[in-house]
């Protein structure tokens, strides 16, 4: 399994995937010290379990241990892809409740999307599910945008503690995003950024936003 995953990290650098750090660290500090040795006709999900379960004693959330798996996927996928392998393993994933709360009641989201004009649905999606400061959204760029890994990868100058970060990419927010990337590659392929309006960057909103609130009251 280390061969596979040391495999996935070169494609990763040869295809400049913003996850590759991400992949590093992991590979680094839990994924080979805990399955690495094992060979990979010998892998199978009780190795998976074994891995949930000593995650779970060095207290990593369920959606933590969900990206990392989604590695292991991806290095057997690719095992595939390049025919050294016949097929790939079934790796569970484990269920996530991520939806945050405490700001908006649900009610309260799906009405406010839906009043709130094209360009800003994208950026309040993705917002309402990770929570993340504006200004670091506003920030992003497409090539920080990982949707096989479904991960978002903040550099450490976009946020306000200078500390890099990888933010999931989950429910109506890969709809949003899939969307988003299509529309700019037909209509704006020179925008580079996330959140645009007609290939522009997001700037101020605060306008269309409090329209939108006004018809929600």
């Amino acid at each position: 399994v280390r061969d596979l995953l040391n495999a996935l990290l070169s494609d990763y650098g040869l295809r400049g995937r913003a996850s590759k750090k991400q992949l590093e660290s992991r590979m680094k500090l839990h994924l080979l010290p805990l399955i690495g040795s094992i060979r990979v006709l010998d892998f199978a999900n009780r190795h998976v379990d074994a891995y949930v379960r000593q995650r779970r004693q060095q207290e990593a959330s369920d959606a933590t241990i969900n990206r990392e798996l989604e590695h292991v996927r991806a290095a057997f996928k690719l095992a595939v892809d390049n025919e050294e392998l016949a097929k790939a393993p079934k790796v569970r994933m484990l269920d996530e409740d991520n939806v945050r709360t405490g700001f908006l009641e649900h009610s309260q989201y799906v009405a406010l999307r839906q009043a709130l004009p094209a360009y800003l649905v994208p950026l309040f999606v993705v917002g309402y599910h990770i929570g993340s400061r504006l200004g670091e959204l506003l920030k992003l760029r497409w090539d920080q945008v990982d949707f096989q890994a479904s991960q978002i990868w903040l550099e450490r100058g976009q946020t306000k503690g200078k500390v890099a970060r990888l933010l999931p990419i989950y429910g109506e927010m890969r709809e949003v995003l899939v969307s988003g990337f299509k529309e700019r590659n037909e209509m704006h392929p020179a925008c580079q950024w996330v959140f645009s309006r007609e290939g522009e960057k997001i700037v101020d909103f605060r306008k269309s936003w409090a329209t939108a609130c006004s018809m929600t009251e």
